[in-house]
């Protein structure tokens, strides 16, 4: 576990906060697209920030929408914990020597304009569906082999030390 609770909040809070239960806090990676665009994002290989979603004055973030119960304060805040969350993503995958990945669902729901994954339909933990801009998708093998071959090539440049369990 790479990304630990900050020093002070209790062990409830922390878990609450999803600190300990994944190796980062990114919560759970449905698809192998969105462990790439993840690996993208933290490594700066994706362009234009990801998906802000809003309910009333708090803000969401939409690629971990359930990581902060209640949202941000402010956008500022989001996107101080996003660069912190990214940065140890990096570290994650430059630092270690393991890295498991369960193959799960081949479902999702995109953003069309931009491509992106989000790991649960928008409007369902925070934001509001847009049937316009927001289409399911449903990957198939082709796709899953190439995105999964690309994680683990792009990995193996930066860390060559790095095994995969793909259980």
């Amino acid at each position: 576990v790479v990304e630990q609770a900050p020093a002070g909040l209790t062990p409830e809070r922390a878990r609450e906060l999803q600190y300990g239960v994944f190796s980062a806090r990114y919560a759970n990676v449905y698809t192998v697209r969105q462990l790439r665009q993840l690996v993208e994002f933290a490594f700066g290989l994706r362009e234009g920030d990801p998906p802000v979603l809003t309910e009333g004055s708090r803000v969401f973030d939409g690629l971990r929408p359930r990581i902060q119960p209640g949202g941000y304060d402010s956008l500022a805040d989001l996107r101080a914990d996003r660069a912190w969350h990214l940065s140890q993503v990096r570290r994650l995958f430059t630092e270690r020597d393991v890295f498991v990945f369960t193959l799960g669902l081949t479902e999702a729901w995109v953003d069309q304009p931009t491509g992106l994954v989000f790991p649960v339909c928008p409007g369902t933990a925070a934001g509001a569906f847009d049937a316009a801009r927001h289409a399911f998708v449903n990957f198939e093998y082709p796709e899953i082999l190439a995105d999964l071959s690309w994680v683990r090539a792009f990995i193996a440049e930066v860390n060559p030390r790095m095994r995969w369990i793909v259980p």
